[in-house]
């Protein structure tokens, strides 16, 4: 390869070499900047993906409250009307065997109901009624 006048006054001084060096140097400062602009792209895409599966995680989270949330309510109306029935039944107990609450007199006259006999029933517990449901 033949050298121009230029390229042969420019490698006399080491003008060129110093030139060439910084031309080097600022290529692989380039080359740099787009391997990191690369990375930077790779993680806001990461970050997207991401975002949008915590979304999808924060929107199913509010159904699942949603539908809790309802079911709870439907519970708590539920309850109101069992606590008013129990308590319904309970009271209505005039004469409670002595020792007893009005929740086991009551369980007692509904065994001696359905018994049929006209026999009192011993002792009867909650964990009595829970065997025979069981």
């Amino acid at each position: 390869m033949t050298k121009t006048p230029l390229i042969e006054r420019m490698t006399k001084g080491g003008a060129a070499k110093t030139w060439i060096r910084e031309v080097e140097s600022k290529d692989r400062q380039i080359k740099r900047l787009l391997q990191l602009k690369e990375g930077y792209l790779n993680i806001i895409d990461l970050l997207a993906r991401e975002k949008e599966q915590l979304t999808k995680q924060v929107e199913d989270g509010r159904y699942a409250y949603s539908v809790i949330k309802e079911c709870n309510r439907e519970l708590e109306e539920e309850n109101v009307v069992l606590k008013k029935d129990y308590y319904e039944l309970i009271m209505a107990v005039g004469n409670k065997y002595e020792g007893e609450t009005r929740h086991e007199t009551a369980l007692r006259y509904i065994f001696d109901a359905e018994k049929g006999s006209g026999e009192v029933m011993g002792d009867v517990s909650l964990a009595d009624t829970q065997e025979s449901e069981g």
